[in-house]
């Protein structure tokens, strides 16, 4: 684990702003890429959706 973060330490010194620029948008736009593909199923809802979705469901018990 201490030679990755030497090796994190060693890139760090060697780059310029424009390197973790650079990395900081391919990481946004990778997370941007996965979040595009969570089935609507599995998406995270919106307060006003929870509070419909628990009063249908739970009316049953």
């Amino acid at each position: 684990m201490n030679k990755l973060f030497d090796f994190g330490n060693r890139y760090a010194k060697e780059s310029t702003w424009k390197d973790f620029a650079l990395v900081k948008f391919c990481l946004f736009s990778m997370g941007l890429a996965a979040g595009t593909q969570i089935s609507a199923k599995h998406k995270k809802k919106q307060p006003e959706q929870q509070h419909a979705y628990l009063q249908q469901h739970t009316s049953r018990l």
